[in-house]
Parts: structure tokens; sequence; C-alpha cells
């Protein structure tokens, strides 16, 4: 992300992520049964009052989901919640 390249996350889902207050998923153990998991797009990196680590998340839910489809996760939910991160490296697509 530092390179202005967004990263993509696969995450385990919490009852929280599903519901975010003004915005912003709260760090939860509470998997949903089944081991759902879901990916999204981080596309901002930010800090708290506390310094505490935040990502700005972009979901494909739809703008109703957290704050017109974006929401704020805490890097200790990414730690003990995803499953997978990659990026996209900057170039053309190849022509087959």
């Amino acid at each position: 992300m530092r390179m202005g390249v967004p990263i993509g996350l696969a995450l385990r889902l919490t009852y929280e992520f599903y519901l975010p207050v003004n915005g912003v998923i709260t760090f939860s153990n509470s998997l949903l049964p089944g081991a759902m998991q879901h990916a999204v797009v981080a596309v901002g990196l930010g800090h708290d009052a506390q310094g505490e680590t935040w990502f700005l998340t972009r979901n494909s839910w739809g703008e109703a989901w957290g704050q017109n489809g974006h929401a704020w996760i805490p890097v200790a939910y990414i730690a003990a919640h995803a499953t997978c991160a990659f990026g996209v490296e900057h170039g053309s697509p190849d022509s087959a």
C-alpha cells in the first residue's frame, strides 16, 4: 500500500464484520459458524489516537455496507483473521 497498490485480503468473518458501526469493524474472536470467509480490498492505512493501525477497506457488498461500501478494520483483526493477502503489480495485460 505504501506504493499505492491496493491489497486484497481474504478474511474469516465475525458478526461485527456484517454490521460496521459508523464505518468501523471492531476486533472480535466470535467467528461465524462454518468458517465463512470473504475478500475485501485494503485501500488506505491510518492510525487512531492510541497509535493503533487501521486499514480502510472496500467491500463488494455495495454502498449500504459500512460507509459507502468502506470500513476501517484494525490490524489486530487482520492479524487474527486474514487467511490470504495479495497485491496487484502495475503493468499491462498480456496479449494472447
